[in-house]
């Protein structure tokens, strides 16, 4: 990702009770020296107050267990103090190699410091810290750029523009500027589609402050959770008049639910349009059953644990990745393909009904410094047998 912002992503999107920091698949804490000649990995994770963090946890889990590998787990809660900590734990226990998943930007240079002093090489999970450790993520540019596009066409299909139509964004400003980015992606791709709505140059246009965008675009922050998200979008919805069509759009599924249940709240289902980001199964399911739900940007986190597994096998194995690593990622419609683009059909990558994908997105070769086909030399994925073209 360029300038990029989510879960998130996105990002992507966040989270519940309040758990001690702890170890997870093994007894051992003294490091990859002694884990019986396995590759020992430690996997910091953001919280588990979102369903799609513990759909992560559980992949990473099960790829360590598929690969071999020495997992230990410390759980973030989403909170600075409580990373920095784990992070301090995480060098006293040197694993080979850290997993660091951590949604508090403002910890990020106290968090990777922390990993360099022990010289242990670190991989930065969804947002990408400070640059002191290697990046893996979803592309924020194509992914959302391309959500924003199957929206406005959705939206132009019906005869909605500038004069009836108004967008509310949904961002979480904690998760800082690269998560944040998919915002303004999601609006270029939309803009383009959609005549007449108020306009941007470039993604950055939209900032983690921005709250209104010429007269019709409102910017809230959900902090990528539904409760926050529904609360938000409620309350802005009092400054729509009820006569507008609403294109809704936020960083995460989970945020979009709640933010769905704000627009259903005040009877406005039928004139609205949403799409969420995450592929999780509130998701998947509201795609096929929601005529207003017309996308929903799949990044697969549910399956992330054996990219990021030969990630940090490929690391220990003395490879330098590339400048992001990408995470498998498509943009799922009811029933529109665009070449060219992420745009697909969900019965592509889904059976009907299923929240389990059959099949995973080609591995993308590395151009300018972004791609993922080098994971392919570490022969993990192919333990899975479920990555386009790869077996």
């Amino acid at each position: 990702m360029k300038r990029s912002k989510l879960t998130l992503a996105v990002s992507c999107a966040v989270m519940a009770a309040l758990i001690a920091v702890g170890c997870g698949s093994s007894d051992d804490s003294s490091g990859g020296s002694d884990s019986g000649g396995k590759l020992k990995v430690a996997y910091a994770g953001a919280g588990e107050q979102s369903s799609h963090w513990l759909l992560l946890k559980k992949s990473i889990e099960e790829a360590a267990d598929v690969a071999g590998v020495d997992l230990s787990y410390y759980n973030n809660d989403l909170d600075a103090t409580t990373a920095v900590s784990n992070a301090r734990l995480i060098a006293q226990e040197k694993p080979d190699v850290v997993l660091s998943y951590n949604g508090v930007e403002s910890a990020s240079t106290a968090v990777e410091k922390q990993f360099a002093d022990a010289g242990i090489p670190c991989v930065a999970v969804n947002a990408p810290g400070n640059g002191g450790c290697d990046w893996f993520n979803f592309s924020n540019e194509k992914l959302c750029t391309d959500v924003g596009t199957v929206i406005g066409k959705e939206a132009a299909k019906r005869g909605w523009n500038g004069d009836n139509t108004s967008v509310i964004l949904v961002n979480a400003p904690a998760f800082g500027e690269v998560v944040n980015s998919g915002i303004g992606y999601f609006y270029t791709g939309l803009q383009k589609e959609v005549p007449g709505i108020d306009t941007i140059d470039s993604p950055e246009d939209i900032e983690l402050t921005t709250t209104k965008i010429g007269d019709n675009t409102f910017q809230v922050d959900g902090q990528v959770q539904a409760a926050a998200s529904f609360d938000a979008v409620n309350a802005v919805l009092q400054q729509i008049p009820k006569d507008r069509n609403i294109i809704l759009y936020a960083l995460d599924t989970d945020s979009t639910v709640g933010a769905w249940r704000a627009i259903e709240k005040s009877g406005r289902a039928s004139t609205t349009l949403t799409g969420g980001l995450g592929g999780y199964p509130n998701g998947l399911k509201n795609l096929r059953e929601n005529d207003s739900w017309v996308v929903e940007g799949d990044t697969f986190m549910g399956n992330w644990g054996p990219y990021l597994i030969a990630m940090a096998t490929a690391i220990h194995d003395g490879v330098k990745p590339p400048a992001q690593t990408t995470a498998p990622e498509a943009a799922l419609t009811k029933d529109l393909s665009v070449k060219n683009t992420l745009i697909d059909p969900i019965d592509k990558f889904y059976a009907p009904g299923a929240v389990t994908p059959k099949l995973l997105p080609k591995l993308e070769p590395v151009v300018d410094g972004v791609g993922n086909s080098y994971l392919k030399e570490t022969g993990i994925l192919q333990k899975f047998n479920i990555v386009d073209g790869l077996k």
